[in-house]
């Protein structure tokens, strides 16, 4: 039987920033937990951060290549 396991938290009133550094940690932890799970991994590498927004995206962390391809399709500017 799965073992659930309970944060308690208060994200209403949480500053961007820390949202993104909870959004983050949690994206670690599940490539953490992921890969001590018997069987093939499912998930893993690094974690990108995007903080969506009424104003728009912004990208708090992003993969190298990915950024490159953007650059390379023209859709983000250096």
């Amino acid at each position: 039987m799965p073992r659930i396991i309970e944060m308690p938290h208060n994200l209403d009133g949480m500053p961007l920033e820390e949202a993104v550094e909870f959004a983050d940690y949690l994206g670690m932890v599940a490539v953490g937990f992921d890969r001590f799970t018997i069987g093939p991994p499912a998930i893993g590498g690094e974690v990108d951060v995007l903080a969506i927004q009424p104003e728009g995206l912004s990208w708090y962390r992003r993969k190298k290549f990915a950024a490159q391809m953007a650059i390379a399709r023209g859709k983000r500017k250096t």
